[in-house]
Order: structure tokens, then sequence, then C-alpha cells
């Protein structure tokens, strides 16, 4: 099975590789791919001690069977993973309640029936007053539009 665009790395390895020995470089012609890898991987992660902070976010769905309870996820998610950053696609109260006061920063999606009525002023401050406001002092929020 011919993959084109590793071919087109080969092809670009060899003509970069020919190219060095034309100049004389040793240091151009004893690198291997893995070796350009190796050293691209350093490069990324230097970006990474230079402190370059990212973040790792989830989709926090509730249509399915099964669930765990939103405190056992909320939970899980702060103890055993790297995980700081949560979307939930409605205003579950109990899943909002389960995210206070642990550090996790999440994102309240507005649904789409929603958006043509929050397209007048009143009616979104009065969304944001029943869905965000009473939780604000307790959760990390960054303001973050989105629709489902």
């Amino acid at each position: 099975m011919d993959v084109p665009h590793l071919t087109q790395t080969s092809t670009l390895f060899t003509f970069w590789s020919r190219s060095s020995k034309q100049w004389g470089n040793p240091l151009m012609t004893s690198l291997s791919s893995s070796s350009l890898v190796s050293i691209f991987l350093l490069l990324a992660s230097a970006f990474n001690v230079l402190g370059v902070e990212g973040s790792i976010g989830v989709n926090y769905g509730t249509v399915a069977d099964d669930l765990p309870p939103p405190a056992q996820v909320a939970r899980f998610l702060l103890e055993s993973t790297i995980i700081n950053r949560v979307r939930l696609f409605d205003t579950n109260t109990e899943i909002i309640r389960a995210f206070a006061h642990t550090g996790i920063a999440i994102t309240i999606t507005v649904p789409n029936d929603q958006i043509p009525l929050l397209t007048k002023l009143g009616s979104a401050q009065e969304w944001l007053k029943s869905n965000v406001q009473p939780y604000r002092a307790s959760h990390q929020y960054r303001p973050n539009f989105s629709w489902q």
C-alpha cells in the first residue's frame, strides 16, 4: 500500500541527505530519520520546559447508560489525570456542583435551541444569572462562547 505523505517525506529526506553529501557536511549525512525525530522531540519538549503551559480538556456528555455519578467523575479527573478543563453540554446542576472547588475549569455550552432566545440582551443576562452566576464563586470560568 502506497502512503503518499510518507513517500514525499522519504524523498525529501533523501534529497536533503544527498545535498549534504555534496556539500561535504558529515553531520547531515550521518543523520537517520530516527535521529531527526529525536531532535524534533527534544526541541518540542524544550518549549514545555521554558514555561509554555498547556491544557487538556474533555467533553462531558450525559447521553449514555450507566454513567458514574458526577462527583465520582470529578474526583477521578482531579486525582487520576492531568485534565484541567471540562466542557459541559448543558447546565446540569449536579455536574456543575461536582466540579466546584476542584480547580478544573468548566465551559458550559448553550444548547442550539436556546441560541435565538439569547440574541436578546435581557434573555442572555437572565440565562447567565440563572445558569452560571450561582456557581461563579466556586468555579474557575473562562469566557468561552460555544454552541452545540
